[in-house]
């Protein structure tokens, strides 16, 4: 258990009127880009946070500054670190505080007893030595004695994270987010690797006798934390000095450049140039310029090449470091491996591509066949009226009753024949039914009513409800447009004219 700090902390933070805090601009979190930043901003943070105190009166302040970086480079609403007291109540001590706190820690009165009533995320952690996520503080039971004051500060989710050495834990840091659901597991795992590095810090400086031999074992350690997030991440390190112009990788940037770490241990900014596409060197070079004037991080995204010739597409993430005058010195960032990202994209786009030439491909053959399909329909429809109309309706003369009928018969049979190609002629007649296409027919041929109703063997007064049906479904009920003329419209296929020039069927 490490041992009591030399001064109380909360009552040091009540002093401070105002802790600055930004919040993050995160969208969905379930969405790969949003994830992406997270994971980019955990790993910034752990890179802010990689010095550790130079002695022992330093710890307090070291610690303070993690998680004031957790609020200005994470964009974490509130973090705070505590540690698990020997005390009657078994108590938990703010050593650390950082965000819109406030009044939430005074009023918590966190502790690690065994009354499950009294146990929260952070004294589960302390028990068990395992990460606790709260994905939602309005519903986890776990916050029912704290919700009411932590919606009240504006937390939404929380993630409680073990501070432990060697199997031992003797507290937790605890970070709140503004959004539901806002940890994702990389970015919790990048964390638990920022908690044990504030773990063996503390340590190294308490009075547990646990300490660490060398500066070189230290430097060894955090250099170890830092290729285990970037392996987590699947992210490389990078730094650029302006003034030099040399730059100095991680291991994950010789990983993604294909490069032996122990062949070339630096590079110049014209020897990277070398190693991006020929096509994008003029991009990442005037990109590179401009952004020295830029105030916050930008984004590169290019191709390299590897030794072996694989082209690999990769994003770049870096902002400008400058000095207390606000000269530019340093730009410092993360790149990703983004080739299987835009190898997916890319064959998405070109089967896109491929699907709507296929479309318009269909679409013509559509076109064609309903063009075919209308001549046929015009011929057969025309052999009709002038071959076999003509023939019935003279067979008809002289004929007897029953042969009429028969006839009749006939007549009607070749109208249903000839009614689903007239369908092809315009969607006016779509909603017509075949009797009332038969009524067309024989008005557009210029029958008048009594005829009509003779050839149908109905009465005259029939007819005429088919002919207001037919006005009204072919929307001249209240126009005084001849229906016959109309009708020959439709026929023609200038419905365009007869829209403009209604008044020519007037009659």
């Amino acid at each position: 258990m490490i041992g009591n700090c030399e001064q109380h902390v909360v009552d040091h933070f009540q002093r401070e009127e105002d802790l600055s805090f930004r919040e993050s601009e995160r969208s969905d979190p379930e969405s790969a880009e949003a994830e992406l930043r997270r994971v980019v901003l955990a790993l910034r943070l752990i890179s802010k946070a990689n010095k550790s105190p130079a002695k022992a009166s330093d710890v307090i302040s070291w610690v303070n500054s993690v998680c004031r970086a957790a609020i200005r480079t994470g964009g974490y609403r509130m973090v705070w670190v505590g540690l698990a007291q020997d005390d009657e109540g078994r108590s938990v001590r703010p050593l650390a505080l950082a965000g819109a706190w406030r009044e939430y820690i005074k009023n918590a009165n966190a502790t690690w007893s065994h009354d499950p009533r009294a146990r929260g995320p952070g004294e589960t952690v302390i028990r068990t030595g395992k990460p606790y996520v709260t994905r939602d503080i309005s519903k986890d039971s776990s916050f029912a004695k704290w919700r009411e004051e932590a919606l009240r500060h504006g937390y939404q989710s929380s993630l409680c994270l073990p501070l432990s050495v060697d199997g031992h834990t003797f507290g937790f840091l605890a970070m709140y987010s503004a959004e539901v659901d806002a940890f994702g597991q990389n970015e919790i795992e990048i964390l638990e690797v920022l908690a044990k590095g504030l773990a063996d810090g503390l340590v190294l400086f308490s009075r547990t006798g646990v300490h660490r031999t060398t500066d070189a074992e230290a430097l060894a350690e955090s250099q170890r934390k830092l290729r285990q997030a970037e392996r987590i991440s699947q992210l490389a390190q990078f730094e650029r000095n302006l003034e030099t112009n040399v730059l100095i990788w991680s291991e994950g940037m010789y990983r993604i450049f294909g490069l032996d770490p122990q062949k070339k241990t630096s590079f110049t900014f014209p020897e990277f140039l070398e190693l991006v596409h020929p096509q994008d060197r003029d991009y990442v070079r005037r990109t590179a310029m401009d952004s020295i004037q830029q105030i916050g991080p930008f984004v590169l995204n290019y191709r390299i090449v590897r030794p072996d010739g694989e082209i690999r597409y990769v994003q770049a993430e870096a902002e400008i470091i400058r000095d207390l005058s606000g000269n530019p010195v340093r730009s410092i960032g993360f790149l990703q491996d983004v080739t299987d990202k835009n190898i997916a994209k890319n064959a998405l786009e070109d089967a896109n591509r491929a699907l709507e030439v296929k479309n318009a491909a269909l679409h013509e053959i559509l076109a064609d066949i309903q063009k075919e399909r209308d001549k046929i329909g015009q011929r057969i429809n025309k052999n009709v009226q002038d071959l076999i109309q003509p023939l019935v309706q003279g067979l008809k003369q002289g004929a007897s009753r029953k042969q009429q009928r028969v006839l009749d018969q006939l007549e009607n049979s070749l109208r249903n024949i000839v009614s689903p190609f007239i369908d092809a002629l315009g969607e006016e007649y779509k909603s017509l039914t075949p009797t009332e296409l038969r009524v067309c027919d024989y008005v557009e041929r210029g029958l008048a009513v009594k005829q009509i109703a003779e050839l149908e063997y109905v009465s005259p007064e029939t007819v005429a409800v088919h002919r207001r049906n037919i006005r009204h479904k072919l929307r001249i009920a209240h126009q005084k447009i001849n229906l016959a003329s109309y009708l020959q419209s439709l026929r023609r296929g200038d419905s365009g004219q007869r829209s403009a020039n209604g008044h020519n069927y007037i009659g």
